[in-house]
């Protein structure tokens, strides 16, 4: 496999599943292709020298680290229902060798091994994400009040990580604020820069009583597994060099949450407001009048990898330490 291909399926694992999200995979990722430490704190102060740009950040990393780790601990649950159906089915039909393709997804034998890491040594993805993400932070050179920081905004975004996840429809209402914030000053959506903000907002809350009510009245359960295929497919395609093209990945931020509530899909919505979030990076730049990173960026993969992995310390270390 070429350098280019290995090159491009890295840059779409790290845009598909949101790039400022953390994963188990991220950190490995980051050993392999990312960049040094301080190259990446060297292009964050460049870009983050302004204080309000440095505090519309840190609103964001918390926007990002509660939809992460509520994504995460969706994704828990899924894994636990599945790994029960399976064996249920198993002791119904009195089947001990894991011969039975589960139902559902047909990932028995898959199912088997996460049951042994996620029931029995409790190995589920938020747990795994938040370990080898705080300390593959912890293990960078810089001051141990930064570490200190990231570590424990990790740490607290996995333990609410659940109770965020069941407040999704409540959240919905409090991120529309948001959706229209990045429709009327980010640079993507210059369609909608001359709408005035009340008929954004008019039409963001219009649509979601709109999408709640279409949802009594219609069921879209039967085909959901074949459109979250499609919408997947979709963010797949749409992560390639988000930065050359329109539509891209970062649209997602403000469409999926209408997606998630017409199939009731709370995963939908936190997958998507990691999307937001960077789309909140740019409009914080944007206010400042200073330069966003991520775009600078995006011809370095290397750099790509070290400014989204190491982001908490790099926001910490400029907002304290900015010399």
């Amino acid at each position: 496999m070429s350098k280019y291909r290995v090159h491009t399926a890295v840059a779409l694992l790290n845009y598909t599943f949101a790039p400022f999200f953390g994963w188990p995979h991220k950190p490995i990722l980051h050993c392999f292709f990312g960049t040094n430490y301080n190259r990446a704190l060297d292009h964050f102060r460049r870009d983050h020298s302004d204080p309000l740009n440095i505090i519309l950040h840190l609103m964001c990393l918390v926007l990002q680290l509660g939809a992460n780790f509520a994504l995460t601990s969706i994704l828990d649950d899924w894994i636990s229902r599945e790994i029960s159906t399976s064996v249920r089915y198993d002791d119904a039909h009195g089947i001990d060798d894991g011969s039975v393709i589960a139902p559902v997804m047909n990932l028995h034998p898959v199912l088997r091994a996460l049951a042994s890491l996620h029931g029995v040594r409790g190995c589920t993805i938020s747990r795994v994400t938040a370990v080898v993400w705080c300390g593959y932070l912890l293990m960078v050179p810089t001051n141990v009040i930064v570490r200190a920081l990231s570590t424990a905004c990790i740490v607290a975004a996995y333990v609410v990580g659940p109770t965020i996840s069941s407040l999704w429809i409540e959240i919905l209402w409090i991120t529309g604020v948001l959706h229209v914030v990045v429709l009327k000053y980010h640079r993507f959506y210059t369609w909608t820069h001359r709408a005035p903000v009340l008929l954004l907002f008019a039409a963001r809350y219009g649509l979601q009583v709109a999408a709640m009510h279409t949802h009594q009245w219609i069921s879209f359960d039967s085909n959901v597994k074949y459109s979250n295929i499609g919408l997947c497919c979709g963010i797949l395609f749409l992560s390639h060099r988000p930065w050359t093209r329109h539509p891209n990945c970062f649209y997602f931020g403000v469409t999926g949450w209408a997606y998630a509530l017409l199939t009731m899909q709370p995963w939908v919505l936190f997958w998507s407001t990691g999307f937001l979030a960077s789309s909140l990076q740019g409009c914080a730049h944007k206010f400042t009048g200073q330069m966003p990173t991520m775009p600078q960026l995006s011809a370095n993969l290397a750099d790509e990898l070290g400014h989204t992995v190491f982001f908490p310390n790099l926001l910490f270390e400029t907002a304290l330490f900015p010399d």
